[in-house]
């Protein structure tokens, strides 16, 4: 919080700044009433003082020197109640003030000190678990950033573990990956729709789909490769697709992973992934339309024009009984690999990383 906001919280709001006024930028580490005129003992870089003056009401140069210890010790600026025990403030305040960019505010002596430090020690507080928080977990900026699409999604997520992201079906295809891509345990192709090759895959993925009926991520281990995080792609209460984050341990403690902070990745992610889906449907649904009125228009010239319609079918098609994969449209992918061949680009099996 800088010296700016806390002017717009609280009773603090009716304050004004009398000198100083370019320091307004300057960060509130901690707020403290000060009545005693030794202030350097306990003083520390970016405390905002409260104080009416009281013990040197009538002493201008120790209030003065009260200023300049403040502004010494980088304190973030001092709000004064005037009316109380003194009306006015030394000339010499407002001088060092100015030269220092060092806030001076007053406020009016019917403003209480609890309606001014209740409001600015909340707002502090949750600043603090914030920055907490992001400290904690490296997933933090990646919950608050702004992402277009799933494609950048896992580029991100790949950039803050340092380590491969890739999403694949429930039952294993792969979908998404990212570009810095290395065979592991669980796979080695990042051919779309291709599946892993972890040999007991398919009862891995079984015991996925039932713990994330209660868990928000998993923690799996293959020996001699990276550990990974598996996450839920979820909709409609049913899991969908599923996300691996492999990770070194340097990068990722798993104290870090909270439910919290999973819970919410996963639901950005399923967001991006259902909104991706729903504009390559629009896509295609467009260039249908655009293929009949091509067809009715050749129709209506009555000539003797031979057009061929070339139609796709892949055994990959309707091979799936497991409910959720009724919620991915396949045909999309095609489609986004047709127009983005670099996003799957074939890797090397014989490529594997420990």
């Amino acid at each position: 919080m800088q010296v700016k906001d806390a002017l717009l919280t609280g009773d603090l709001a009716e304050g004004t700044v009398i000198a100083g006024k370019e320091g307004l930028s300057r960060a509130i580490r901690s707020i403290e009433v000060m009545e005693v005129p030794e202030v350097g003992n306990w003083v520390t870089p970016g405390i905002l003082v409260m104080t009416t003056f009281y013990s040197i009401k009538e002493e201008p140069l120790k209030q003065i020197n009260i200023v300049q210890t403040l502004i010494n010790k980088k304190a973030a600026g001092i709000v004064i109640k005037l009316g109380r025990f003194v009306d006015s403030i030394p000339e010499g305040i407002l001088a060092l003030a100015n030269e220092n960019a060092f806030p001076v505010i007053t406020i009016p002596k019917y403003i209480s000190y609890i309606n001014v430090l209740t409001p600015l020690y909340e707002r502090l507080y949750k600043e603090k678990q914030l920055e907490e928080e992001k400290s904690q977990s490296p997933f933090s900026e990646f919950e608050k950033i702004n992402i277009p699409s799933l494609s950048e999604a896992i580029e991100k997520l790949s950039e803050i573990v340092g380590s491969p992201v890739y999403i694949e079906d429930s039952e294993g295809r792969i979908l998404y990956v990212s570009k810095d891509f290395h065979a592991d345990g669980w796979r080695k192709s990042t051919s779309l729709f291709s599946k892993p090759d972890y040999p007991t895959y398919a009862k891995t993925l079984e015991m996925w789909r039932v713990e994330f009926l209660e868990k928000s991520h998993c923690l799996f281990k293959i020996q001699g490769f990276r550990d990974r995080l598996v996450l839920p792609l979820i909709t409609r209460e049913k899991v969908f697709a599923i996300v691996h984050i492999l990770y070194k341990e340097r990068q990722l403690q798993a104290d870090d992973i909270s439910s919290a902070h999973m819970k919410r990745v996963t639901r950005k992610l399923s967001e991006l992934f259902m909104s991706e889906q729903l504009y390559l449907q629009k896509k295609r649904l467009d260039d249908m339309e655009l293929l009949e009125k091509y067809l009715n228009d050749l129709e209506k010239l009555n000539n003797n024009t031979v057009v061929s319609v070339l139609h796709f079918n892949a055994s990959w098609i309707g091979m799936s009984y497991y409910p959720s994969l009724y919620l991915i449209d396949h045909s999309c992918f095609i489609r986004k690999l047709i127009n983005n061949p670099e996003l799957f680009i074939e890797t090397d099996s014989a490529n594997n990383e420990g």
